[in-house]
């Protein structure tokens, strides 16, 4: 910055591009010229950006039949889809649940609360800094029941605690699915609830209200 700093400064010192400066050193030329610049950088920017990335191939490969089956129940009642995480990153923060048209588990980037990601982190849930997104509930089932999650879309295995639902894939169901809310008697302090060691928070969130 100092070095072009320095000779823009030598090259105003001519007198013909002093003119030529002087002449343009107006409110509209500079706002006009100004516009085109930003747009210039951001059409540049875009097609560098674009370049490293699949394009509509990546952003077809968000969508499933297993998904679109998840998307038509949740028309009828509120529950969540939970989908696996897989050893790349960027596939564990996509906004599949959002594309498809179901509640999903996984977010990217600046749509993701902080309160959410707070509540993650304290049950072990592994997600990098928040600004990445969140990237599911990691198989983790007493999370997966408390939190409503009905299906789980999972490409390597069959969860803990779901059984495949005919006619798909990679589809599967939880055999103690809870709804969106249930009734209990008991309430534990916060205290109480961090006192314990993770697993046994993830239990406590069945037993009763923190």
């Amino acid at each position: 910055l100092g070095v072009g700093t320095y000779f823009l400064l030598r090259l105003l010192q001519k007198k013909g591009v002093a003119k030529i400066f002087k002449k343009i050193y107006r409110p509209t030329v500079l706002f006009a010229l100004g516009f085109v610049l930003t747009v210039g950088y951001c059409l540049g920017y875009y097609a560098v950006y674009s370049s490293q990335h699949d394009g509509k191939e990546r952003y077809a490969a968000l969508f499933s039949q297993e998904e679109r089956f998840i998307a038509d129940q949740s028309k009828e009642e509120y529950f969540r889809g939970d989908a696996l995480a897989t050893g790349v990153w960027y596939d564990n923060f996509a906004t599949r649940g959002m594309n498809s048209g179901y509640y999903g588990t996984t977010l990217y980037n600046t749509i993701s609360d902080s309160g959410v990601y707070a509540f993650l982190c304290e049950n072990g849930v592994y997600n990098p800094t928040q600004n990445l997104g969140l990237s599911g509930l990691d198989g983790r089932y007493a999370l997966q029941t408390f939190l409503s999650v009905r299906y789980s879309y999972d490409v390597l295995s069959q969860p803990y605690g779901f059984t495949k639902v005919d006619g798909y894939d990679y589809l599967y169901e939880n055999d103690n699915y809870l709804p969106f809310g249930f009734v209990t008697d008991r309430v534990y302090s916060r205290e109480q609830y961090l006192a314990l060691p993770v697993l046994e928070r993830q239990h406590l969130l069945l037993k009763g209200v923190v």
